[in-house]
């Protein structure tokens, strides 16, 4: 029970054996268990110190303390213990001692005492389990195996132990409903192992020593090794085999070979000095005794020949395009695996022409072509080596083709005294030989090249080459026809003799050309003609006709001919038209502005005219004794003065032209006049000018 004001305790319960456990119980009501033999601390811890107290018993008086002064019941001298603060210890637990235990407190300031009672259950611990076992040795899946863990103490339970972990369970394993008895029902490999049970209740903790269970199976899964290994292995070398299985027990080995007993056991066995007659099959055979089962494994092994060289020969040494079949033979001795032919670094394979024999040792070409040509290589690969023949050239021989006859610098036709040069050439296999005919007439001549110099009529005709292959036996030729032409003379211009003059002439100029030519061009200047509408063309463009000539019509001429073989110009012909004289012009030179009196006047008629007009000059229609195109007027005066004419005349076109004007000198009245004139001229010149000056700057301040 519990009185307000009254501080709580703590009884704090100490287990006292080869493990300690400490319970911790509020006042009021607790149950503890305890093993028999162990010793119990019921310890209290108060939030002050106590005045007095005492335990019971089952209603029988334990202890009692009261300040410093402690006393034990004579039933429990010797197997408790009570300390000044009211912790009880208890040794040597029996069954007996299970029951209530209450503790009575009297705290120093207060006359109402505090109880608390505990239940202790004090039960037989689980001794140490032993494992039986109905066979620890067993077949697999042949039997049924069965653990059962015998222990005592008060209400154990059981887990099973396999290889130091808890027993995963399957569908395999019985159990029975206390956990004593394990069950393994169709035992497996996976079974083996070291078997424990262990036991427990609330107050201990045991387990069992080791059982082992032996599951015996196999021999299965068998191999065989091989040191060295099988590609490594060489005449005379020592070879060991060594022999491998899945089993337990270890199985008995015993070794055949070829199918007969080599009166070997053991997993091991060596042969010295492997040689040739070593080689075959070899069997290892193991055989368990507690399973009663065999089983075997066999391996191939072959000494290893190292491959040598391989030497390629033919059955035809000089095969014809199209007329032989060639075979190919790879010898090569050792012990070859496979063997490979190639062709310029490339594999070789079957196809229409190409035949390769079941070990491809043989190569057969079937009908050679020119492609065929070429370094052949067999490689043979060996067990531990590779090697490859040198090249073998195979050569087929062809040809020749239709030769290819080329001329230098060739033209449709030639000029005679040319030099021609000939080249004849022809795909061939050896390199052709050549023979030269002209019109079918052989002309000894039997080299690629033939050159003909400074040709003449008898040089033209068809020219044959004629190539020849000695091994094939075969002929090819091809012709050309190089033909003659008269080559053209230098041309010349001609035109009719009648002078030309302008708007009234029509000029015809002929380009006369002997030989063959074929086209005909003209030229003025060094520029080309073209037909237009006063030019005309006519007699294959011999005959250049030019209407109503003008004065751009004139100019040097020439004519371009062009034969087949070559191309002439001729001399240039210059083409002269008359024209003028135009409308003439008198032209004032003086060194002053006005003529003044008795002033130096020169006049100058100018007028165009071809050839140059011839001049005449004129005062008042009275000839003067001048004919020159310059006039001087010396001195003039009134009495010189007048109406000068200039009067130009052209020879050729019989035409002229004149031209008049007035020449009076200024009297100095006059002069001075003209001057005043002249002032008041320029000074009207100026004001306008500054008036024009003023207007456009005040048309741009108005405009900003």
């Amino acid at each position: 029970m519990k009185v307000c004001g009254v501080p709580l305790f703590v009884c704090t319960i100490i287990f006292s054996s080869v493990d300690s456990e400490i319970i911790i119980v509020s006042d009021g009501w607790q149950e503890v268990d305890a093993a028999v033999g162990s010793q119990i601390l019921l310890s209290l811890a108060t939030s002050s110190e106590l005045r007095s107290g005492s335990w019971r018993f089952n209603c029988s008086d334990v202890a009692l303390w009261i300040s410093n002064i402690t006393d034990i019941s004579n039933d429990y001298s010797g197997r408790a213990e009570l300390s000044t603060n009211g912790s009880l210890t208890l040794k040597s637990l029996t069954i007996n001692d299970s029951g209530d235990y209450v503790v009575t407190m009297n705290p120093p300031f207060s006359n109402v005492s505090v109880m608390s009672r505990i239940a202790l259950n004090v039960i037989e611990p689980v001794s140490k389990p032993e494992v039986s076992l109905s066979s620890s040795e067993v077949v697999e899946d042949n039997g049924t195996v069965t653990l059962h863990c015998n222990l005592t103490g008060h209400s154990p339970s059981i887990q099973w132990i396999k290889d130091g972990q808890y027993l995963q369970y399957n569908d395999r394993m019985n159990m029975s409903s206390d956990n004593h008895t394990l069950i393994l029902t169709a035992v497996n490999r996976s079974d083996t192992g070291d078997y424990q049970c262990e036991g427990y209740n609330t107050v201990s903790r045991n387990i069992s020593d080791v059982v082992s269970l032996i599951v015996y199976f196999g021999p299965e899964d068998l191999q065989i090794s091989i040191d060295p290994g099988k590609e490594d292995i060489t005449v005379g070398s020592n070879v060991t085999f060594n022999c491998s299985a899945q089993s337990v027990p270890t199985p008995e080995f015993e070794w055949f070979f070829q199918g007969h007993p080599l009166n070997r056991t053991g997993p091991m066995m060596t042969i010295a000095r492997y040689g040739p007659s070593h080689n075959g099959v070899y069997m290892c055979q193991a055989y368990n005794n507690m399973t009663g089962k065999y089983a075997n494994v066999t391996t191939e092994v072959h000494v290893v020949e190292p491959v040598s060289k391989p030497n390629i020969t033919a059955d035809v040494s000089d095969p014809v395009e199209h007329n032989d079949t060639v075979s190919l033979t790879c010898h090569v001795t050792g012990d070859l695996r496979y063997l490979n032919w190639m062709k310029a670094n490339q594999f070789i394979q079957n196809n229409e022409r190409v035949k390769l024999s079941e070990d491809n040792v043989t190569l057969s070409i079937l009908s050679v072509n020119r492609s065929d040509s070429g370094n052949y290589t067999c490689q043979a690969w060996g067990y531990r080596n590779k090697e490859t023949s040198n090249p073998f050239e195979l050569n087929v021989y062809y040809g020749p083709d239709t030769p290819q006859l080329t001329i230098e610098d060739e033209k449709e036709v030639y000029a005679p005294e040319s030099d021609i040069v000939l080249r004849c050439t022809a795909d061939s296999v050896p390199p052709a030989t050549f023979e030269w005919l002209l019109n079918g007439i052989s002309l000894r001549q039997t080299s690629e090249t033939l050159t003909l110099s400074k040709i003449n009529i008898s040089d033209f005709g068809n020219y044959t080459c004629k190539a020849y292959n000695n091994r094939t036996m075969l002929y090819a030729e091809t012709t050309k026809k190089i033909t003659a032409i008269e080559d053209i003379s230098k041309p010349e211009i001609t035109a009719d003799a009648s002078p030309l003059v302008e708007h009234n002439g029509t000029a015809i100029l002929t380009c006369g050309v002997s030989g063959s030519w074929r086209s005909l061009k003209w030229s003025r200047d060094q520029n080309a003609l073209l037909p237009s509408e006063n030019v005309e063309l006519s007699d294959r463009n011999k005959t250049l006709t030019i209407k109503a000539v003008n004065r751009s019509d004139a100019g040097n001429y020439t004519c371009t001919v062009e034969s087949l073989i070559s191309s002439k110009e001729s001399d240039p012909f210059p083409l002269v038209i008359y024209y003028g004289p135009d409308e003439a012009q008198i032209v004032i030179t003086s060194k002053e502005q006005t003529v003044s009196y008795g002033a130096n006047v020169t006049l100058e008629c100018k007028v165009e005219s071809f050839p140059p007009s011839k001049y005449k000059w004129f005062l008042n229609g009275e000839e003067l004794p001048q004919n020159e195109k310059v006039l001087v007027v010396s001195n003039i005066t009134r009495g010189n003065s007048g109406n000068y004419t200039c009067q130009g005349y052209n020879v050729q076109t019989k035409m002229e032209k004149k031209k008049t004007i007035h020449l009076s000198p200024l009297e100095s009245n006059d002069l001075e006049d003209y001057k005043n004139k002249s002032w008041i001229a320029a000074a009207v010149v100026g004001v306008l000018a500054l008036i024009a000056i003023c207007a456009c700057i005040i048309f741009k301040q108005r405009g900003s």
